[in-house]
């Protein structure tokens, strides 16, 4: 059955140039508008990451613990097998006694039970751990989602050659502000560039709060088309996608 052809986006002609461009005054300068910013402790963006790091970490080891157990079951019975033929001839050999033989064989097939709970138990634990994971990140998200507050700047964003600039800057040795001069805190010049209500001077941008700095960063790099996912985020998804219980146990997969 052959796959079906996407649906191609409703044309609407030309573009127009204004379309393609921030909104600007007689001057050409970047119109300020009102835009929300998101404010929560971002102390839980942390404890997210560190959780969904664990659980990442959980199911890399519940694949490998289903690979593991599922290869040994594989090869369990070609182990009896050889087991059975290597007593089988001793006896014949009269090297061994038929209630010997038959007392290592029952030990093979003890042994190989033994090693298939004991690999079990611990898929089961693993699989356990993944849903405590799950679970907790559930709550946390919670959280951060019950405790958002939304409150509103007045901002301009940054155009191409001054979010290239910033960017650039920041992953140097020299930050540089929006207008290209050298700074210490990119962020800090960033927020008094584009933000223009409230306010904000050379002095009262560095007593900004850190859950307020980290949102107006955010913001301005989202206006400005310059926000990408972060580390966390992917983390996140990747490893939280499906909300759907976990199997209990090997025959369930």
């Amino acid at each position: 059955m052959s796959e079906k052809t996407p649906e191609l986006p409703k044309e609407d002609g030309i573009i127009d140039i204004e379309e393609l461009m921030f909104p600007v005054d007689e001057q050409g300068k970047a119109l300020p508008d009102k835009v929300p910013l998101v404010i929560y402790d971002r102390q839980l963006d942390g404890e997210l990451l560190e959780e969904a790091m664990v659980l990442y970490k959980f199911i890399k080891e519940r694949d490998t613990s289903s690979k593991v157990y599922n290869e040994f079951c594989a090869k369990a019975e070609e182990i009896l097998k050889k087991g059975e033929q290597k007593y089988k001839q001793l006896v014949e050999d009269k090297k061994m006694t038929m209630a010997e033989a038959q007392t290592n064989i029952d030990n093979n097939k003890a042994s190989i039970e033994l090693k298939k709970i004991t690999e079990h138990r611990q898929y089961v634990m693993i699989v356990n751990s993944i849903e405590q994971s799950r679970m907790l990140i559930r709550e946390l998200k919670k959280i951060v989602e019950d405790k958002k507050v939304v409150k509103y700047i007045s901002a301009v964003p940054m155009n191409n050659a001054e979010g290239a600039t910033v960017l650039r800057g920041s992953r140097g040795k020299i930050c540089k502000t929006p207008t290209g001069e050298d700074t210490t805190d990119w962020v800090n010049s960033m927020i008094v560039f584009c933000v223009k209500d409230p306010v904000f001077t050379e002095d009262t941008v560095k007593l900004i709060k850190p859950d307020m700095k980290i949102a107006l960063r955010e913001t301005i790099l989202e206006i400005s088309g310059l926000k990408t996912r972060s580390y966390k985020d992917v983390l996140i998804q990747n490893t939280n996608m499906s909300e759907k219980k976990e199997p209990s146990s090997k025959e369930d997969n």
